[in-house]
């Protein structure tokens, strides 16, 4: 009517969107296969956040009478997966707030019971941090809260993430702050892409009955450069990681810095420990057969028995891997009917073993570790697959499957 002017004003909230998915995952702290139940719901409390809930059951590390006494017993392997660690994380997850709220209960150690005539002499360098008295478990408890800088704040602070931590494993409590700066996208040159990113951690660790609280640190610098061969797809990747933590440096800190230099091929060491190979050998040379080689081969060999320690204290490694895409039309040449990546590549490290005794350390030199092979790149069914086949420097040979991005 007249000069009236009509406004409709609509308003909509994000549709909540729940999720249930199970499935099977490896521990990043002790390489044993966990069963994963995994709940997320996309708009928890109306303002878009992601709530989500994990969790996770292992078996126990018992291996009595070697692998055959399980075979003749099938209770025993209920019973492994009843003493088996369980964790969880409830998460928290506000992409507009720019927070994310995480607690978690889980396994930081090898798992499994400890035998009963182990005594405080044959002990981990950490004592009680390596595990418990109720099953050897040794369990993090505790929270993080990480906060996405806004773009004025970077520039001000230099870093784009910030967290702080209080967790306490076992009778350990532990207090840390960190900060993630980058990654700095720049080009050099014309065909070469470059960028750098960088990590530092520092906390605070208390025992029960020690006298104060112990400071520690820990750093990455993580350089990458992608080189393309002209109009081709084929590029060249190169990645070096230089880290490093101080002595008092928690366990489960030191196993993170190893897990980013590890070198494909070989088989490490989780248990901060000498691996007694006696019993594995024994049971090698009593199995015979096209399967058992084929496992072997799946599994990687010893190579002289070399089993680097996956947690350390300081590391210098690098990566090199030349990608060629592929892709195989159909008839028609509409679709493609094959498709993925292949690659070259070649893997090294210079390491130093994670260790809080004086003794030990003098005698815990830097070791070199390195490897060469090929592998594939591709999505099936909207799940990305890596395999890789490579020889390391020690001798051990093998093929390795895993799932993840295309990246290193």
């Amino acid at each position: 009517q007249g000069n009236a002017v009509s406004v409709e004003i609509i308003a909509s909230e994000n549709k909540p969107y729940a999720a249930l998915e199970y499935g099977v995952t490896k521990s990043l702290y002790s390489d044993k296969w966990e069963g994963e139940f995994d709940l997320k719901h996309t708009n928890a409390f109306g303002g878009g956040e992601v709530a989500t809930i994990n969790v996770r059951k292992g078996q126990s590390n018992g291996r009595k009478n070697g692998r055959n006494a399980d075979r003749d017993d099938n209770n025993k392997w209920a019973q492994r997966l009843n003493d088996g660690p369980l964790s969880w994380r409830m998460s928290v997850k506000d992409s507009y707030a720019g927070y994310d709220l995480n607690l978690f209960h889980e396994n930081v150690g090898a798992g499994g019971r400890r035998k009963k005539h182990q005594t405080a002499s044959n002990k981990g360098a950490e004592g009680d941090v390596l595990s418990d008295a109720s099953g050897g478990n040794p369990m993090r408890v505790g929270g993080t809260m990480r906060l996405r800088l806004p773009s004025s704040m970077k520039r001000k602070f230099k870093a784009n993430v910030v967290s702080a931590t209080f967790e306490r494993i076992n009778a350990q409590s532990i207090a840390s702050a960190s900060v993630g700066v980058g990654p700095y996208r720049f080009k050099p040159f014309r065909s070469l892409y470059s960028s750098i990113s960088a990590s530092m951690t520092s906390g605070v660790s208390n025992s029960d009955g020690s006298a104060g609280a112990v400071p520690y640190a820990a750093g990455a610098l993580t350089s990458h450069q992608s080189v393309p061969f002209k109009s081709s797809p084929v590029t060249l990747n190169v990645r070096h990681i230089a880290s490093g933590g101080t002595k008092n440096l928690p366990r489960h800190e030191a196993v993170s810095l190893g897990l980013s230099s590890k070198v494909r091929g070989y088989k490490y060491n989780y248990q901060g420990q000498k691996i007694d190979t006696s019993s594995i050998e024994v049971e090698e040379q009593q199995e015979h057969g096209t399967w058992h080689a084929l496992r072997k081969l799946c599994s990687g060999g010893k190579g002289a028995n070399v089993n680097p320690q996956i947690a350390i204290s300081k590391a210098l490694s690098g990566t090199i891997e030349l990608r060629v895409p592929f892709q195989a039309a159909s008839e028609g040449g509409s679709q493609p009917i094959l498709s993925g990546t292949f690659l070259l590549f070649g893997d090294w490290s210079l390491t130093q073993a994670h260790t809080q005794s004086l003794a030990t350390e003098k005698e815990n030199r830097p070791a070199r570790f390195s490897s060469a092979g090929v592998g594939l790149r591709k999505v099936v069914q909207g799940i990305p697959l890596k395999v890789d086949a490579c020889v390391t420097e020690h001798g051990s040979k093998g093929i390795f499957f895993g799932i993840g991005g295309h990246d290193f």
